[in-house]
């Protein structure tokens, strides 16, 4: 598919590439403690490092293989912004497939908003970009995250032991992910 911008909507949700605009609300959600707790980034993270991730984004096309892009997470109705998904298209050498992230502002959990985001995006990647297949990994402590992952109906395929040292801590994580033909069963039994 053609490199184009990022944007797609849901019922309640606009889903867009990350702006100048978004930044200082964006930096300082990525600041609270229990949103930084499962992230690379730590408590420190300032609109100077949003900033610094914006510009690097602008230098590459949306979709341009090795690339990562934030979305925004913005509410049709009164344009706030609620969180952001992330995507990488990894770089494979047949292009096709992607890995995903997310963020909710706590103030906005629980209200169906993640879902219905995340489930956008996989229709988005499969859909319009073409992916044979999304992963998304997680520490296997962020419950809310599994949930989630299994909400959309990403499928867990792996429990890797102690893979990775996050701030100061062995951490073992769970690696989901879903396969185009599977996206079509879900999407024509209307589950995502």
């Amino acid at each position: 598919p053609a490199l184009r911008p990022a944007s797609f909507k849901t019922r309640r949700l606009f889903v867009r590439s990350l702006c100048a605009d978004d930044l200082e609300e964006f930096s300082r959600n990525r600041a609270r403690p229990e949103v930084a707790q499962y992230q690379s980034w730590g408590v420190e993270y300032t609109l100077q490092d949003a900033q610094r991730l914006l510009d690097a984004q602008l230098l590459t096309a949306y979709g341009q293989s090795g690339s990562w892009h934030q979305l925004a997470i913005v509410r049709c109705e009164d344009g706030q912004l609620l969180g952001d998904l992330a995507v990488h298209f990894c770089d494979f050498e047949d292009d096709s497939q992607a890995e995903v992230g997310f963020t909710l502002m706590a103030e906005h959990r629980r209200q169906g908003y993640g879902q219905e985001a995340l489930a956008g995006l996989l229709r988005h990647l499969f859909l319009d970009r073409g992916m044979r297949r999304v992963t998304a990994t997680t520490d296997e402590r962020n419950e809310r995250a599994v949930t989630l992952l299994r909400a959309v109906g990403m499928r867990q395929e792996a429990l890797l032991r102690e893979s990775s040292f996050w701030k100061g801590e062995l951490c073992s994580e769970y690696l989901f992910a879903m396969l185009a033909s599977e996206f079509r069963l879900a999407a024509r039994d209307d589950v995502i």
